[in-house]
């Protein structure tokens, strides 16, 4: 085959071959040559590394793997291969993503239900301090403990928190607990039927719960109390709890889910 050199297609008319490249160095046997619509690294008189027609990347020859694989090193003394992204039973490393990217679990089937989304882009889990205020204060008390726990999985916030304080402050505001780790995004709001304790007894022999609203890192403390029976069921009566409802040595324990956009 004759090797043209010119000012328009500049050196052209050599394909090579994996032994005898059309373009080398000193080594012979190592350079680059050239098929239909491909090119072809080579080292000692082997296809290293092709680019083929559609763009398509082949180690070793024409491997060019399969769809969802990815190329792997194999260290420092061998040629990377194609294989399947796996995390080893024990390993050090862990999988990150780019932030508003995750596990995509978009093939999987739907329920019936309105979809929003099936990609699982957050996990985090960590502490936050429970902040008992009355009308915004929180004088009138001290704490002997309090500590407060979350995890968040997508946009599902789970929170847990335990306090006991001591003092009652007394008057009539409204107690709320501050301090969630996300402020609530949903319709609606959510509901937690917490464990609580007063000076050793029920809270006054009713039920405390909480509840969080849309836009809210904070929520108030409620009490159901149980009326007489009538047609249908038993009357129940929901109460804000103030402070003058807070014995000398109040201990709370509640848990509660809500969804946040953050």
């Amino acid at each position: 085959m004759a090797l043209n050199i010119n000012g328009t297609t500049g050196i052209s008319g050599v394909d090579g071959s994996n032994s005898a490249p059309a373009v080398t160095g000193t080594d012979s046997n190592t350079g680059i040559n050239f098929g239909s619509d491909i090119i072809d690294l080579n080292t000692g008189g082997s296809s290293r590394f092709k680019i083929g027609a559609a763009g398509q990347l082949g180690v070793a020859g024409a491997n060019y793997g399969t769809a969802g694989q990815a190329l792997l090193s194999q260290g420092a003394s061998a040629a990377p291969q194609w294989g399947s992204v796996a995390v080893s039973v024990g390993g050090s490393s862990n999988i990150s993503f780019n932030s508003g990217n995750g596990i995509d679990f978009s093939a999987t089937a739907d329920s019936a239900a309105t979809k929003v989304g099936e990609l699982l882009d957050d996990y985090e889990e960590g502490t936050w301090t429970p902040d008992l205020q009355i009308s915004g204060s929180a004088s009138g008390w001290s704490y002997y403990y309090r500590k407060g726990h979350y995890v968040k999985i997508g946009g599902l916030v789970h929170i847990g928190c335990h306090f006991y304080l001591s003092g009652s402050p007394g008057g009539s505001g409204a107690v709320r607990l501050h301090g969630l780790p996300y402020q609530c995004d949903q319709s609606g709001f959510a509901w937690s039927v917490p464990n609580a304790r007063r000076g050793g007894g029920a809270f006054g022999g009713t039920t405390l719960n909480v509840y969080v609203l849309d836009g809210q890192t904070s929520f108030p403390l409620v009490y159901w109390s149980h009326g007489g029976y009538s047609s249908g069921g038993y009357n129940v009566t929901q109460s804000t709890i103030v402070g003058s409802h807070l014995p000398t040595y109040t201990e709370v324990d509640i848990s509660l889910s809500y969804f946040t956009a953050s």
